[in-house]
């Protein structure tokens, strides 16, 4: 059974927590196509400059790749298995991406998408499981995601640095849907040539959880640990703190520390900005000011980061 009753927008689903870390790699690569002249064989993206380039020490000679990406898959009866590997200056391994997928009709991923950074995590109708797991060169790694649907439920485990910081069980009903998240503790350490990362979160695990039944305006009712009743708020500062000022921000801190694999690139807007555009912004504002629905907040400001690198919003303030 799909969910047929919608959780509240201010609930993070798969999509959102990915996209808190996720999104400086696929800021990277658009900035990359912008940058440099793109150059596509088959399942291979390079990018190359006009002239020699100083990329971090070393010359890399004139239409030679300062960067590069490279997309394979493998198709079976019923399982998907994608591989991206992205690589920067010297030809030297960024991050890989594994997925493997299993479910009825699977289709790769658009070359247009893959080009562009976009993926989508969560599951489609026709999908009943899929890892996501992100690596180093070394093979050591650093995030990963199992998703697995079921008839009436789902389940959703997150790990950082080989841990399990997260669970969100989803219990489908024809009258109300329910998600349960778990919150555990975690410790492991990542270390690299210029930085290291210490994690030591070892807090008993536990749970809180969201109820929506099907009624006139499908209200929410968010529980804590006893299930005791709470308000939204503290169930959002939890998440927060548990999660996305915790694990997914130091995700985010080794993502951008191996963006720095890749050559420097420069912000390249084009567009307008208009009457809609600012209402959009005010109202953003006052949804930051009292401190609600941050989690739609965030996904408008990234929809706004899409527009600027589609090159349909035009910074046209004066330098300062």
């Amino acid at each position: 059974m799909a969910e047929t009753i919608p959780l509240p927008p201010s609930v993070s689903n798969v999509d959102d927590i990915i996209n808190e870390f996720r999104k400086t790699l696929e800021t990277k690569i658009n900035e990359l196509g912008k940058n440099f002249i793109t150059r596509t064989s088959d399942r291979n993206v390079l990018f190359t400059n006009s002239s020699p380039l100083n990329c971090h020490g070393s010359i890399i000679p004139q239409s030679e790749p300062v960067a590069s990406m490279q997309y394979n898959f493998k198709s079976g009866a019923n399982e998907l298995i994608e591989k991206s590997i992205y690589k920067g200056c010297n030809d030297r391994i960024a991050l890989v991406e594994d997925v493997v997928t299993r479910g009825n009709n699977l289709v790769p991923l658009k070359y247009n998408d893959f080009i562009k950074g976009k993926r989508q995590f969560e599951l489609n109708d026709n999908e009943r499981y899929r890892l996501y797991r992100v690596s180093n060169a070394e093979n050591e790694e650093i995030f990963k995601v199992l998703i697995e649907k079921k008839e009436n439920s789902k389940l959703v485990d997150f790990y950082i640095l080989g841990q399990i910081f997260l669970r969100m069980n989803y219990d489908f009903k024809e009258t109300s849907t329910r998600l349960t998240l778990t919150y555990f503790g975690y410790k492991a350490s990542y270390i690299t040539k210029y930085s290291s990362w210490e994690l030591n979160n070892t807090v008993a695990p536990f749970s809180h959880a969201v109820f929506v039944t099907n009624s006139k305006f499908n209200q929410p009712s968010y529980f804590d640990i006893d299930n005791g009743v709470i308000s939204q708020a503290e169930y959002l500062s939890k998440f927060d703190k548990r999660v996305l000022s915790g694990a997914i921000s130091t995700i985010r801190n080794i993502f951008e520390y191996h963006n720095f694999y890749f050559p420097s690139t420069k912000i390249i807007q084009t567009g307008l900005v208009n009457e809609y555009f600012k209402e959009e912004l005010r109202i953003l504002y006052n949804r930051i000011l009292n401190n609600t629905e941050t989690n739609l907040v965030k996904r408008q400001v990234l929809d706004y980061i899409d527009a600027a690198e589609n090159g349909t919003i035009l910074d046209n303030r004066p330098k300062q």
